[in-house]
């Protein structure tokens, strides 16, 4: 019975052909894709070549298989790709990438095997898939997922078995190693060629790789015409001129920035500059004579006697790249009519001068910013002339030859200071390296049994003795020897932007002189006196020379008011809170400002009123703060309009106020303290902004 059925079912089959496909499967060759790759045209000289593997594929394949046996339907390469890179499994689902470490040919691989269309994938070996083992390990599992085995010359591995599984791994494993392997070795032999002082990479504008004759060093050789352009470039920079304004220069001139790629007729590429190409050939170590070794630090080049400029130039050019960072923040550097904001401080309370356009009638100055209060400053200086003052002694620099001879005594006596302070570091050294080898001479005998636990305990401790003085002297010897050489290089800067002020001054734009200005000026300092001010400057290297200047006010009278009188409503309502005793975090909520703007209204009540602490300012205070009590901003603060020169003070509202509520001058001048005539010139000025006050 059961055969019957059996040959029932074969007859259907029969009659519908399905008998005849299985047999044509079970017979049919196998579809074979041959995939083949190289790294680098070294590989493929030393190893299997790229034209090589297909053949040696398909000898294994004949071996395999038989001459008929299969049929290749794929026979994918990709040339010049490290093993190391994609695609991967979980990369099929995406577009394809248009980066040059992207292998399209194992691409189209892995899509045949997906599609099914593939039923044995041929290399070489192993690593010419990957030389990553978890890339590896998810292609075995991938393509024994849809049916596909992987035949490999050189490895002969069954993945349908246990150990051809383990041995798949430990092949995966190898590949990565090998990969590794290969780059740390790459990465010693390009750090050994920076080391013998040999240029890595393109070469950079001024230089070219063409060696003048032949058996030549591998290294950069000089573009004399480029190289002018280098230094030109360094030049000009160090005057205190932005990259932009240099690449604008060189483009009016007509000169090309040419780069290191052909254009595909065969010469090089042109094209204007800008500041990029400018901002990296000032960081361009080779220009130097150096070359950058992997931690970090310069080393002398086998170009160096072709370098465009003294290595020292460079060191300038990084500190001015420094300094320009980390410099002159929020101060607008397009201004022509605020060139010292910033560069020029207070002599009382030490804050830098900030440039002031000034109100109605006021002209422009420069005034302090340890008050911003309603013009209590310590300085307040004409802004035409605080700049008179310093430009004319930076002309008298820069027109007298003798004294940039000075600038350059004082910058070897600054080398001088750093060569000795580098001859007793070299002895303290030899001195600390002397005691740390008794250190490791008595940890070994201490090992050895020639020492007690005692003795070396000794023994250590006279050496940690020894060694704290040195360690101590060594420490702020460096720190000497550094800011000898800092300040060296801000002399060598600031010689060089005076010799050539009187040159380039008037070619300048704004932010190019407020440049030229920080490299020059090294102290400006505005001390006020009673009759006049006094700008004491030094500029550079040189003597420092003082100016009287004339001492102005604002326009509306205020400049120099302190006292209670000078107190806003702002600081009254301030040390109102400070005389009920609320705390600050308390006050400055119930104020609705921040308690960093409670501390300071309170700070600058204070010292307007010459008080020891906020306590007894609010107690001299008292009288006034309950006199316009109604007045002052206690709840949140609102920011109303700019005030004006004919607005009524706080000290004008309250005296009007108390005249208007009948009181006597006699009255108002004693409990205030004050002068009757001090009275009748407040309610004088008051009526005169409002003309609707009563006589």
């Amino acid at each position: 019975m059961i055969l019957k059925v059996v040959s029932i079912h074969l007859a259907i089959m029969e009659e519908h052909g399905i008998m005849e496909t299985m047999r044509m499967k079970r017979n049919d060759p196998e579809r074979v894709a041959i995939y083949a790759r190289v790294s680098t045209d070294e590989q493929a000289g030393n190893g299997v070549s790229q034209e090589q593997q297909p053949d040696l594929v398909q000898i294994k394949l004949d071996a395999e298989f038989g001459p008929t046996g299969y049929t290749i339907v794929l026979n994918e390469q990709d040339a010049g790709f490290s093993g190391s890179f994609g695609p991967t499994i979980a990369d099929l689902g995406k577009p394809p990438s248009k980066g040059r470490k992207y292998r399209n040919g194992l691409r189209s691989i892995l899509k045949a095997i997906e599609s099914k269309s593939i039923d044995v994938l041929a290399v070489y070996d192993l690593s010419r898939l990957y030389r990553r083992a978890e890339a590896l390990m998810q292609l075995f599992d991938f393509t024994a997922r849809n049916g596909v085995r992987i035949v490999s010359v050189m490895e002969d591995v069954k993945l349908d078995t246990a150990a051809g599984e383990l041995a798949a791994n430990v092949l995966a494993v190898i590949a990565q190693f090998s990969r590794k392997q290969s780059n740390e070795r790459i990465k010693s032999n390009l750090g050994q060629i920076k080391n013998e002082g040999r240029w890595l990479g393109t070469a950079p504008f001024g230089w070219t790789r063409t060696p003048p004759y032949k058996g030549a060093p591998k290294t950069i050789y000089p573009v004399p015409e480029q190289l002018a352009v280098v230094r030109r470039i360094k030049d000009l920079y160090l005057q205190g001129i932005r990259e932009q304004a240099i690449a604008d220069r060189l483009n009016a001139e007509g000169i090309k920035h040419i780069l290191k790629k052909t254009d595909g007729i065969g010469g090089f590429q042109e094209k204007a500059w800008d500041w990029q190409s400018i901002s990296n050939i000032l960081k361009c170590c080779a220009n130097a004579g150096s070359v950058r070794l992997p931690d970090g630090t310069y080393k002398e080049g086998v170009h160096f006697k072709d370098r465009a400029y003294e290595p020292e130039d460079f060191e300038r050019i990084v500190e001015t790249m420094a300094a320009k960072r980390s410099g002159l923040r929020s101060v607008p550097k397009d201004r022509d009519n605020n060139l010292l904001s910033a560069l020029v401080r207070c002599g009382t309370c030490g804050q830098t001068l900030l440039y002031s356009k000034g109100g109605v009638g006021e002209k422009r100055a420069y005034v302090c910013r340890g008050f911003r209060g309603r013009g209590d400053y310590h300085v307040y200086v004409s802004a035409d002339t605080l700049e008179r003052a310093v430009f004319h002694e930076m002309e008298l620099l820069s027109s007298d030859p003798k004294i940039l001879q000075l600038g350059e005594v004082h910058i070897k006596s600054e080398l001088a200071k750093v060569a000795e302070s580098a001859d007793r570091i070299r002895d303290l050294e030899r001195e600390s390296l002397k005691l740390e080898r008794q250190k490791e001479k008595a940890l070994d005998m201490s090992r050895n049994d020639f020492l007690t636990n005692e003795d070396l305990k000794d023994m250590l401790a006279r050496i940690r003795k020894d060694q704290g003085p040195i360690a101590e002297e060594l420490s702020k010897l460096r720190q000497s020897r550094d800011s000898h050489r800092t300040y060296e290089s801000k002399l060598r800067i600031a010689t060089k932007a005076l010799k050539e002020f009187s040159l380039v001054w008037e070619h300048l734009g704004a932010s190019e002189k407020r440049e030229l200005l920080r490299l020059s000026i090294e102290r400006a300092v505005v001390n006020p006196h009673e009759t006049h001010n006094v700008l004491a400057l030094k500029l550079g290297p040189f003597d420092e020379h003082c100016h009287d200047l004339p001492r102005t006010t604002a326009a509306h009278g205020k400049a120099h008011v302190t006292g209670i009188k000078a107190l806003t409503l702002r600081e009254m309502a301030a040390l109102k809170w400070v005389l009920d005793g609320v705390k600050p975090g308390e006050a400055a909520s119930r104020m609705g400002i921040g308690a960093g703007t409670y501390s300071a209204l309170v700070k600058r009540a204070t010292l307007r009123i010459g008080a020891a602490d906020p306590k007894r300012a609010a107690k001299k205070a008292a009288e006034w703060i309950k006199s316009v009590e109604h007045l002052l901003p206690i709840g949140p603060w609102r920011a109303k309009r700019r005030s004006s020169p004919n607005d009524l003070t706080v000290f004008e509202r309250i005296v009007t106020e108390r005249y208007r509520n009948g009181e006597t001058l006699e009255k108002i001048a004693e409990e205030m303290g004050l002068t009757v005539q001090e009275i009748e010139d407040t309610l004088r000025s008051a009526k005169e902004k409002e003309t609707d006050l009563g006589g």
